[in-house]
């Protein structure tokens, strides 16, 4: 929300920086009536990310670990396009969670490495559309996984997950980098990445959208 300088700023208390990279700090921040709420991001698709250095309470990759990753993105772009991820750009190790929109909806991934193990899901909802939405995935328990869109449930799964698929790895927000298969970035904007080491209830997510919604200056 800053709107300006190199670093994007986590304004939850915990002192979470992210430091932007290969971006432009003159064009790439914007503002009012292009955001959600204050500033906002405009990621290239070429090589702009941001990156958070890897602290414990990232690690949610334990099967009964509960947490939230939400973001407002606005794009229209097709192909692969991370939103926030704890992936393995210099290990070959597990990671725990892989936020992205993949052909126009929602993915959820994660990989346990020895025994290699993938869990994935996907939405419905096509959402790339040029317009803003709130992104939400859930993770409830170790059977029950969730994506929303704009508060609504899109999606939901119940596959039982049963590994650890912690790291010390950094956190990305709008790319994902596998040292073995390559790397992707996200294209277009995004405002308001959240993350919450708890399940937000359906309630607190439409509360989330409805605030989102109503402070919409376009």
């Amino acid at each position: 929300d800053e709107e300006q300088g190199e670093v994007a700023h986590d304004y939850s208390g915990n002192n979470h920086h992210g430091t932007l990279m290969n971006m432009d700090t003159q064009t790439d921040w914007l503002s009012g009536d292009n955001c959600k709420l204050n500033g906002c991001l405009d990621f290239d698709g070429s090589n702009d990310y941001v990156s958070v250095n890897h602290a414990q309470v990232f690690n949610m990759g334990l099967p009964s670990d509960q947490f939230t990753l939400s973001a407002w993105i606005k794009t229209s772009e097709s192909g692969i396009l991370p939103i926030i991820s704890k992936s393995r750009p210099t290990a070959i190790v597990s990671f725990p969670f892989y936020f992205s929109i993949m052909s126009g909806k929602l993915a959820f991934e994660r990989w346990h490495e020895s025994p290699n193990t993938h869990h994935y899901f996907y939405g419905d909802k096509q959402i790339n559309d040029g317009k803003w939405h709130l992104v939400t995935f859930v993770n409830i328990s170790s059977s029950d996984h969730r994506m929303y869109v704009d508060g609504v449930l899109d999606s939901q799964n119940t596959m039982t997950w049963t590994l650890d698929n912690n790291n010390t790895q950094p956190l990305y927000i709008a790319k994902f980098h596998n040292n073995q298969w390559g790397q992707s970035v996200y294209s277009g904007l995004l405002d308001e990445i959240k993350i919450f080491k708890y399940a937000l209830s359906e309630e607190d997510i439409k509360r989330e959208y409805n605030l989102g919604a109503a402070l919409r200056f376009n």
